[in-house]
């Protein structure tokens, strides 16, 4: 049940559909590991807690929110990538450990839609803005530098490219140990 209720929750987000397949292969690694009882109950919540506490799954949600913001912005093409690019030394410096989460907080409050104390939890919005206005989205951006600086992630020429399901692959292979790879095929065997 909890296999599938995770494969069901990865098709809703927006992720890359290669980045999908790859976190449901590590997911049903685990899920055939404690079906063939080489691994116990309380090892696979070891995982779960893992995948939840580490940095991917914030960093990671700032990352694709901060980014879907860029894209929908009245920047030029040229202003979207350096954004990109700051919001990627930001991830880079997360996923890295280099600054505790709560100080994404900040972004986290730009990022956040007003909640109407008055309205069912049922009838309220995205817990996300629809869009932010320039000021915010500049303001979110000086915090991504900010961090990254302090981090002392250099300054590139492309954003960074972030990928949850390697993440996910680690916390799993730590636990099973890594897969094996077919030489000729290039997959999983």
């Amino acid at each position: 049940v909890v296999n599938m209720s995770l494969h069901a929750a990865l098709t809703e987000l927006p992720l890359p559909e290669q980045q999908k397949k790859d976190i449901i292969h590590q997911t049903d690694r685990l899920y055939e590991a404690f079906l063939d009882k080489r691994i116990a109950a309380q090892e696979l919540g070891d995982v779960v807690e893992k995948l939840i506490q580490g940095p991917a799954l914030m960093v990671g949600t700032v990352y694709y929110a901060a980014n879907h913001q860029i894209d929908i912005s009245d920047r030029t093409d040229e202003q979207k990538r350096d954004a990109r690019i700051q919001v990627g030394r930001m991830t880079e410096a997360g996923i890295a450990k280099k600054f505790p989460p709560d100080e994404l907080e900040p972004i986290v409050d730009i990022l956040k839609a007003q909640v109407d104390p008055d309205k069912p939890q049922s009838e309220q919005q995205s817990p996300l803005k629809e869009k932010l206005t320039a000021d915010e989205l500049d303001a979110l951006l000086v915090i991504c530098k900010q961090l990254a600086d302090n981090a002392k992630i250099p300054e590139t020429d492309e954003p960074y490219a972030f990928d949850p399901s390697e993440h996910v692959r680690k916390v799993v292979d730590e636990i099973l140990g890594p897969e094996e790879i077919d030489e000729t095929t290039n997959l999983p065997q």
